[in-house]
């Protein structure tokens, strides 16, 4: 239902809250979307071409800039739910206190805190832009 055609964001983490706190009722939730073209493309470097076999982007290589942001990138996703056919790198991060609240006295912190992530698949309704090519520093 999350990558549907007229899902939204806020239904999906309204769903999510409500599972969550059912078994961590103080708990807080923060929520993140980065939006990938493909799945293969998710936490991966903009494409570049390595004219002077340095391993990195620079002295004016050409690369793709895949999240439209005008400068080379280790993660080539864009913050948000992107767009047609996007892959959704979707993470959730819960905070609650700990049951037992005994963290202090071992030097641990009495809140405990869980980090998950899925990825999802935005429904192709609609057409990509085509990511725009430069040139590294």
């Amino acid at each position: 239902d999350s990558t549907i055609e007229g899902a939204t964001t806020a239904t999906l983490d309204a769903r999510v809250s409500n599972v969550v706190r059912r078994i961590a009722p103080g708990s807080t939730i923060t929520f993140s979307r980065t939006s990938y073209a493909t799945f293969t493309s998710v936490g991966q470097a903009e494409d570049y071409v390595d004219t002077d076999h340095s391993g990195s982007c620079d002295h004016g290589e050409t690369f793709e800039d895949a999240n439209g942001n005008g400068v080379w990138d280790i993660n080539q996703g864009r913050t948000g739910n992107g767009g047609a056919r996007d892959a959704v790198l979707y993470t959730v991060t819960v905070s609650y206190p700990r049951i037992m609240p005994i963290g202090r006295l071992i030097g641990q912190s009495n809140t405990q805190r869980m980090i998950t992530s899925t990825v999802l698949r935005n429904q192709p309704f609609g057409l990509q832009d085509t990511p725009a090519t430069a040139t590294c520093p």
